[in-house]
């Protein structure tokens, strides 16, 4: 019934208010079949994902009243989110949700771009009016009391009471569209290219690159001193020529199919690494995919670094991988001496170098569509279309 629908999470931190203020504001949910007759949401529509029917709505809560001398809010900001987008991380949250509880109504995505309303008395870095975007610092927090990485998984929400450390000030030349498709696949992949140590032309192979963590990775590597040798991998021709476009050296593109069944390292792969010996190192979002059968693409010493799983909730089916393949992939490594290295979000100063570079022009964003209105095809294109090349944003 529609009175049993909880709308977890549609408020802000609850010490930040939320009674005092009549306005109401719209942000995407995403519940079960409840929510199409829920009385507080518009523009429901049905999608699926990984096969179930899930349904998204526009959901009205209150614009919430913030304190700014009361001493929780010092150090903090009241925002409101004018774009978001999801990450792949985003698609396990929903899934998880589903499972747990059917009738959840709960907020969506990992990235914004919000403005500031209010700032508590301490906050010096930060005033009414600014453009911001997150800082997902990890492992490291950004403050004491603050939870490091991703200040939240609901990103669809409007408002938001944040630690002023957790948010950056978006440049003025760049979009808000462009500001809530940054700073995670950024920080993520300027983090992993960094902690690889590349030498002069080292030969490295970049998986799933019509992923943004993967296209953000490609420029990163292009504007890397080293110059690496840059192939990417792909079962998309469209991310093949954005690859290209980001500086990549060469792209292979192999059927879908043949990605799920994949076996064994693709020919091309094998043939062009020959003559380098190896790979230097491989870059792959997706370890429960690749790793069992790209692993001995590298060279001796080389360095195999994932920054996620394919498989990212507990009713997920573990990604099929032929018997004995996983232990032969880490007898492999250690014959060879080489490394696996497992990698999260990245540091503030990560975050710094990938603005930097998108300052002087090196660092396009890797803007897929703008979705506005009926949240449903937005969260289609963002999960579940294969010609998406990138970010899918949301614009309120």
């Amino acid at each position: 019934m529609v009175k049993d629908v909880e709308l977890r999470g549609v408020w802000p931190d609850s010490r930040a208010g939320g009674t005092g203020i009549s306005m109401t504001a719209l942000s995407v949910v995403v519940g079960g079949e409840a929510l199409l007759s829920h009385p507080r949401a518009t523009g429901q529509g049905r999608f699926r994902l990984a096969g179930r029917e899930l349904v998204s709505a526009l959901a009205e809560a209150r614009h919430p009243s913030f304190d700014t001398e009361d001493d929780h809010n010092r150090d903090r900001v009241l925002v409101e989110v004018s774009a978001f987008s999801c990450n792949y991380r985003d698609r396990g949250i929903l899934l998880q949700a589903d499972l747990d509880a059917p009738n959840r109504v709960t907020p969506v995505g990992s990235e914004f771009c919000a403005r500031v309303l209010q700032v508590g008395r301490d906050v010096s870095t930060l005033r009414s009016g600014d453009r911001v975007f997150a800082n997902n610092q990890w492992p490291r927090a950004v403050a004491d009391g603050v939870r490091a990485g991703i200040p939240t998984d609901h990103a669809s929400r409007r408002h938001h009471c944040l630690h002023s450390r957790q948010l950056v000030r978006v440049p003025k030349t760049m979009s808000d569209e462009e500001a809530a498709a940054f700073a995670l696949g950024a920080q993520t992949a300027y983090g992993m290219v960094r902690r690889l140590h590349l030498s002069f032309r080292d030969p490295v192979l970049v998986t799933a690159a019509a992923s943004s963590t993967s296209q953000f990775t490609i420029s990163a590597l292009h504007n890397h001193p080293t110059r690496p040798h840059i192939l990417a991998l792909t079962t998309s021709a469209g991310a093949a020529d954005s690859a290209r476009r980001r500086g990549a050296d060469e792209a292979v593109v192999i059927p879908r199919a043949t990605l799920e069944t994949l076996g064994a390292a693709p020919e091309q792969l094998s043939t062009l690494v020959a003559d380098a010996g190896g790979f230097a190192a491989i870059i792959d979002p997706f370890q429960d995919v690749y790793f069992p059968v790209l692993a001995g693409l590298l060279r001796d010493e080389g360095r195999y670094i994932s920054c996620g799983l394919a498989a990212q909730y507990q009713g997920a089916d573990l990604r099929v991988v032929p018997d004995g393949a996983l232990a032969r992939a880490l007898a492999q490594l250690s014959l060879q001496n080489a490394t696996f290295i497992g990698h999260c979000l990245g540091t503030g100063e990560d975050l710094e170098r990938a603005l930097r570079d998108y300052l002087d022009g090196r660092l396009p964003v890797p803007l897929d569509s703008v979705h506005t209105g009926p949240p449903a095809p937005f969260l289609q294109r963002s999960f579940i279309d294969r010609h998406r090349v990138g970010k899918v944003v949301y614009r309120y």
